[in-house]
């Protein structure tokens, strides 16, 4: 959602054009991959690091949800405060 009131620098009518050329080339210098193009998401799947990534995730998840949300639970109902 953009908000109205919002301008880029390019279009921003109140600041001055060394100002606005300022912005511009410290963005530059602080996101030099914005013009460079993306990498795919299907080009990340031929990775053996992002299945390990997955893997670990699959793994790892379910019992940090047993621990974070279950196992409190189970401590009040066993009157362990």
């Amino acid at each position: 959602m953009v908000r109205r009131s919002y301008r880029t620098p390019q279009e921003y009518p109140r600041i001055s054009e060394s100002e606005r050329q300022m912005i511009l080339a410290d963005s530059r210098d602080l996101y030099p991959e914005a013009g460079k193009p993306r990498t795919p998401c299907v080009s990340l799947l031929r990775l053996p690091q992002t299945w390990g990534t997955i893997v670990a995730k699959g793994l790892t998840d379910p019992v940090w949800f047993c621990v974070t949300d279950w196992f409190p639970i189970y401590l009040v109902a066993k009157a362990f405060r």
